[in-house]
């Protein structure tokens, strides 16, 4: 009993196992790991994969871990935590033929898309959203990782909705991607940290929450789409 009712940061070498994209690993992770290197030297982060599986099988899938990253409007009625927001944009070869600076939303549609869907889970909030207004791209390509859609754009005529935040470091990093408007106005992705009500009074989840909460802080802004 006195074991379950203490946490020692410091000394503690607890692994926290976190369900999410890559794209969430990577903007979550850059701010929680050197926030945790002086308080908590020892604790292990772990980011495994979210599947459609876990999405769909919330909340008895959050038992099995300490948590999931995921956007608003997939779970219901589970204790959270927000942890950013972003814009999103579209992602298109710079040299692509068919696309002039501004393209319009039909010249957009026209193209081959890529959707990072693998299931009734794995539908971004922004495909929902091109869904619900009856937009239907033509896919050509799907994939559940955000990270390798660059390279899978770059020197064709395919496009893809992205995060704002991972569609511009691309761009710096490339140099043949840019970024135009997507074919209708999309709300902001708003990811949150869900977990199980069980692990609601746990000593050491209730510190990482509120570490989680105090490092991404930052990230509750959303990136200007200038």
């Amino acid at each position: 009993m006195r074991a379950q009712s203490e946490f020692s940061p410091s000394t503690s070498d607890h692994e926290f196992t976190i369900l999410a994209t890559d794209y969430a690993s990577w903007r979550v992770g850059t701010r929680l790991l050197p926030w945790l290197e002086s308080l908590a030297p020892s604790i292990r982060i772990r980011f495994d994969h979210v599947l459609p599986s876990h999405v769909d099988g919330a909340p008895d899938s959050l038992k099995d871990v300490d948590g999931m990253l995921l956007p608003h409007g997939y779970l219901a009625q589970q204790p959270h935590v927000d942890v950013l927001l972003d814009e999103w944009t579209c992602m298109v070869a710079s040299d692509n033929p068919h696309l002039g600076e501004h393209p319009s939303p039909e010249e957009l549609l026209a193209m081959p898309w890529i959707m990072t869907i693998s299931g009734r889970g794995a539908f971004t909030p922004a495909a929902r959203q091109l869904q619900i207004a009856g937009v239907d791209p033509v896919v050509s390509t799907i994939t559940p990782n955000f990270f390798v859609i660059p390279s899978l754009i770059e020197g064709s005529s395919r496009v893809a909705l992205m995060p704002m935040a991972l569609a511009r470091r691309a761009v710096r990093t490339t140099g043949r991607l840019r970024l135009v408007d997507p074919p209708i106005p999309l709300a902001a992705l708003s990811e949150a940290f869900w977990w199980h009500r069980d692990r609601e009074h746990e000593p050491a989840h209730r510190w990482f929450r509120q570490q989680l909460e105090l490092a991404c802080a930052p990230l509750l802004t959303a990136p200007s789409k200038q």
